[in-house]
């Protein structure tokens, strides 16, 4: 098993999330150390991603209908054995710019990246701060796979796990971008947390655990290394990768996918 961990309030200073507290960075030690007892762990970033200036960079040919500007993803370094010609996409930098802990300073992070079934991604962290909206969501990036025509209008697309047309992004292969979003979206009404929005209590500013994983085996390790570190089962949420839609793998044919963290109206 492998697992790649992201801490969201790492790097999210103008939400006025709360500090780590001692506890906080104790219990993270527990779980990233019984994660390393099943497999290898390394660490990705949980950044900004700006839509209008990758696509002024010609990193994008278009921004995909947005509307809402910055968003926050999480970027990855490629995936343990990643040959060096099977390439994910949109490079974002490491903000803190130091080699930190798992970090090494060549590590590159994309945020359309590949996955593979013994895989899984962990989010650990706060949500927002009170708003209208916030959600954490799962996209399918890029395929070689046909994708749907560019004539279906939103009524073709309703009940199809794919939900969008798809555009292009400008890549040196014959990957086709697709950005589809691939099942709902935790957001605000649904995600678990340590104070869980149950009986009346808020969704904001609690503590929460996604793990991103397509094998209910890799995400059973995951969730029990967690509950052995002290995070109680009802914080955590368990988000599939369905492989009926998308191929997971680190070969030239494999797809990559992309995550998602939304604000709306702070």
């Amino acid at each position: 098993m492998s697992t790649t961990l992201t801490v969201p309030d790492q790097t999210l200073p103008n939400l006025k999330e709360p500090a780590h507290t001692e506890e906080f960075g104790t219990r993270l030690q527990r779980f990233v150390d019984a994660l390393r007892r099943h497999g290898n762990v390394q660490e990705g970033l949980f950044t900004t991603v700006d839509i209008f200036q990758l696509c002024m960079d010609g990193e994008l040919l278009n921004c995909n209908g947005n509307n809402v500007n910055p968003y926050y993803t999480i970027a990855m370094p490629p995936a343990p054995g990643q040959p060096a010609d099977v390439l994910d996409y949109v490079e974002l930098p490491d903000p803190s710019g130091e080699d930190e802990g798992l970090k090494t300073p060549s590590t590159k992070y994309h945020c359309n990246f590949h996955l593979q079934a013994s895989e899984a991604v962990v989010i650990v962290g706060h949500t927002p701060p009170p708003m209208k909206y916030f959600s954490y969501a799962l996209f399918l990036g890029t395929s070689r796979r046909e994708p749907p025509p560019s004539s279906m209008n939103d009524a073709d697309l309703q009940g199809q796990p794919i939900r969008n047309v798809p555009s292009r992004l400008v890549t040196p292969t014959r990957q086709q971008v697709l950005f589809g979003g691939v099942g709902d979206p935790l957001n605000n009404l649904k995600i678990h947390t340590e104070e869980s929005p149950e009986g009346g209590r808020t969704p904001f500013l609690q503590r929460f655990m996604i793990i991103l994983a397509s094998d209910n085996g890799v995400y059973e390790q995951v969730r029990q290394a967690a509950l052995a570190a002290g995070y109680p089962d009802g914080c955590i949420n368990q988000l599939v990768v369905p492989t009926e839609v998308i191929k997971l793998g680190i070969d030239g044919d494999s797809d990559t996918i992309s995550f998602l963290h939304r604000l709306a109206l702070p």
